[in-house]
């Protein structure tokens, strides 16, 4: 049967089979594939159950907790992945979960305080009022980023592919059936809390039984399950009273496992005082721009620019979420085992995600003008010059974010923040600059892509000077350690 095939087509599909990498792109973009597909499919009819205002106010909900989102686990997720030992790693998934139940907690807390200030700020009285809301989203959100960082590690892709189908079911459901209540913006917020949701328990469940299993190959932590047994007898109340509240503060000590999230803490410390200013700042830049559109032109404005984002984030999240989870993995093993293969791994992976994106963004962009407005309505017909101004920001975010965590698994997070520092100063001057020469919403957004597309060219920049400053490009890999074609190439059966 085989010797019927073509040798190129051959080659191919052994390649397919024996490429790891590939094989974990495929897997996890399968989910993200059906994932996507269903929230398209759904955008017609959401687009004609709610107006451009409250899709608006909806995208205003939607960058806001993406900004939060940043601030969850003060970014150590990002170090989940790094540790050799699978208990110093569930030490830091504890710490990032520890982390979110008191960043959401005080999200809410400051919500409540300032809802009215925040309502005028940001030209929507009744966004703040939701904060509950808010509040319940972002707990939600963050466990499973925490968590999927784990699955991630331990490469779980199937399941972690199966919760993305499981959240757009629930997102879009839950939106659709909110419509009915015709509570406006809420219905689309409440909606998007419930797919949020979805996949989170069994990702929980799995990090708890990977847990459990790392802490049993311990001997010690077995001889230390229980408390120490004491002799008593001739003792003084008083002092069997001591020893008991001694056993009890050293049970806690144990449950709690405080020291050794001081120490999992103490040791990636950089994360927190690098990454998380880079993080925040690179929020900032991608969704504060929705915020200020809201607040300077309108939320009819945001909402048509939300939706053009919606329908050129489609197909790019389809593969660059997996290929980042997949390059997040391999990356970080082979700076644990065989640096010199990370420069191959880049440089493949940057060009194949080059002319996947810019073979979709062509496709988009030459057919968004034609079916606008007969598939969404008239009224969202708007949008289709949005998508035109942000393509070629598109395709810039698909490639840099791709290879996004390789200055992360390098460990140098100044790098990430000095990229940041100068990406959300061209952002920001660029729509504030937009509103106060007296310009209208296309130049604003206009400005917004071109300084977006040159700070995602910086990242790229930096990311393969890191590789290069640490010398892992000077020594090639052996011939039978190289890895075959790219993801993409695997996947679509190249040569």
């Amino acid at each position: 049967m085989t010797g019927c095939m073509p040798a190129g087509l051959t080659a191919s599909l052994k390649r397919l089979l024996i490429d790891r990498f590939a094989r974990n792109v495929a897997v996890l973009a399968g989910g993200t594939l059906l994932s996507q597909i269903l929230i398209f499919a759904a955008l017609p009819l959401l687009t004609r159950l709610y107006t451009p205002q409250e899709y608006g106010t909806y995208s205003m909900y939607l960058s806001i907790i993406g900004m939060l989102l940043m601030l969850v686990s003060c970014a150590y997720e990002y170090a989940i992945t790094l540790p050799e030992d699978d208990r110093s790693a569930s030490e830091i998934v504890r710490l990032c979960l520890l982390i979110c139940i008191s960043v959401c907690v005080l999200v809410l807390v400051v919500m409540v305080v300032l809802r009215r200030p925040l309502g005028r700020w940001l030209n929507e009285p009744d966004l703040p009022n939701y904060f509950v809301l808010f509040a319940v989203s972002l707990l939600a959100s963050g466990f499973y980023q925490i968590l999927s960082t784990w699955s991630v590690r331990k490469q779980h892709f199937r399941r972690l592919s199966r919760t993305k189908y499981t959240q757009s079911i629930g997102q879009i459901g839950g939106q659709l059936a909110f419509s009915l209540l015709h509570i406006g913006p809420v219905g689309l917020i409440a909606g998007d809390i419930v797919g949020r949701s979805g996949g989170l328990l069994p990702l929980w469940h799995q990090w708890r039984k990977d847990n459990a299993a790392s802490r049993g190959t311990d001997p010690e932590k077995r001889q230390a399950g229980g408390p120490a047994s004491v002799q008593i007898s001739g003792q003084t109340v008083d002092s069997q009273a001591a020893l008991k509240r001694a056993g009890a503060a050293a049970f806690i000590q144990r449950r709690l496992g405080w020291s050794s999230l001081k120490e999992v803490a103490w040791r990636y410390r950089r994360f927190p005082q690098l990454s998380l200013a880079s993080n925040v700042l690179n929020s900032i830049g991608i969704y504060l721009p929705t915020v200020l559109l809201a607040a300077f032109y309108g939320t009819s404005a945001a909402g048509l620019f939300a939706l053009g984002q919606r329908i050129l984030g489609a197909p790019m999240t389809l593969l660059v979420s997996a290929v980042r989870s997949v390059y997040l993995a391999e990356s970080s093993e082979y700076m644990q085992k065989d640096p010199s293969r990370l420069a191959p791994l880049f440089r493949r992976t940057v060009l194949q995600m080059l002319v996947a994106g810019a073979a979709i963004l062509i496709l988009i962009v030459g057919i968004a003008p034609l079916v606008f407005a007969p598939l969404f309505g008239d009224e969202w017909s708007g949008s289709a010059g949005y998508i035109r101004l942000m393509s070629i920001m598109y395709l810039g975010q698909f490639v840099a974010n791709a290879v996004g965590t390789t200055i992360d698994v390098m460990e140098r997070q100044d790098l990430h923040l000095l990229r940041e520092i100068i990406r959300t100063a061209m952002i920001l001057g660029a729509i504030l600059g937009a509103r106060y020469s007296g310009q209208d919403a296309g130049t604003a957004v206009l400005l917004f892509s071109a300084a977006s597309t040159a700070g995602y060219v910086l990242h790229l920049a930096l990311s393969w000077w890191s590789i290069c400053k640490y010398g892992v490009i000077t020594e090639p890999a052996k011939p039978e350690e190289s890895l075959p074609g790219g993801p993409i190439e695997s996947l679509q059966g190249g040569d």
